[in-house]
């Protein structure tokens, strides 16, 4: 298991790391499955010049379920990017230095996906809310929640988080013959399009009754800016973020920072703010009458 504190390395030394954990730290409950897994690298080698990444080419058609290196299970579909969002192998110096040592109180978790940071956050934070839009991938989270979370608090949402309240269209893109389900955004292309309902998440956290933020984790893939209109509220009363900004969006730093919130690390296109310690600390929770302390990873509707 990777320390608290990872240094930083070279891309080469990183993807070593990623190499040693996949072949070294993942496992699965058959035989069979953990061949599936040993094979996919030599299948990635063997098809490069077809792109996409290395979990499109675990063999076979049937899901499997993983367990990670550090005590989580996971629902992974083949041909798909689930084995790395669910593992994140290539996320491990946000994981361990940004995630983690913050995965306390109320945690938000905007673009959920498969469970990835979900699954680690419930087992350390009073409550943890997971927003995911996509269909399939919302019923593979809820799969993913129940391996990991059954005895903890988790909201799981069904929309898209957005600048108002009413529907979006996502598009999944295709890299070469598989669907990057894990990449839908509302505001870049792709051939797979789906419906889904919207909301900000100013009123999510507003219908939740949840009065401060403990961390704040946002990767919508792209469409950070026009969401950030939203939840202003929302980052005014959290005291840590961790958000994707992919380039050519860097101008909502500034809008982030104007909430308070201050720039403590970034690791490519991942940026981590954080808040000054608070004069006077609110309750992280305020009970109202649907408290959500009383749902566990269940289908959570929000009231208008």
């Amino acid at each position: 298991m990777p320390s608290r504190t990872m240094p930083r390395d070279s891309g080469l030394v990183e993807a070593l790391r990623e190499a040693y954990y996949y072949l070294f730290g993942l496992s699965s409950e058959s035989l069979i499955d953990r061949l599936r897994l040993w094979l996919a690298p030599l299948n990635f080698m063997l098809h490069l010049g077809r792109g996409g990444v290395l979990s499109f080419y675990v063999p076979g058609s049937r899901p499997l379920i993983v367990r990670t290196w550090d005590g989580f299970r996971f629902i992974v579909r083949p041909g798909t990017a689930d084995l790395g969002l669910a593992t994140l192998i290539g996320d491990l110096y946000e994981l361990y230095e940004w995630f983690l040592p913050n995965a306390s109180g109320i945690v938000v978790d905007v673009g959920a996906n498969v469970g990835g940071y979900t699954a680690r956050a419930c087992r350390r934070a009073d409550l943890v809310v997971a927003i995911e839009p996509l269909p399939d991938v919302f019923e593979l989270l809820k799969r993913n929640v129940s391996l990991n979370c059954a005895r903890h608090s988790v909201v799981l949402l069904k929309k898209a988080v957005y600048h108002k309240a009413g529907r979006v269209e996502l598009r999944v893109p295709r890299i070469g013959r598989y669907y990057a389900t894990g990449w839908g955004s509302i505001v870049k292309g792709g051939d797979l399009v789906y419906e889904a309902e919207a909301d900000t998440l100013d009123n999510i956290v507003e219908a939740l009754g949840i009065e401060k933020v403990d961390l704040l984790k946002i990767d919508i893939e792209g469409a950070e800016p026009i969401a950030l209109e939203g939840m202003k509220k929302t980052l005014e009363k959290t005291d840590k973020l961790i958000i994707e900004i992919q380039p050519g969006n860097e101008k909502i730093i500034s809008e982030i920072t104007r909430t308070g919130l201050t720039l403590a690390d970034k690791k490519e296109t991942n940026y981590f703010f954080t808040r000054a310690v608070r004069e006077h600390r609110h309750r992280s929770r305020q009970v109202t009458s649907q408290d959500p302390r009383h749902v566990r990873a269940t289908d959570f509707s929000t009231p208008h």
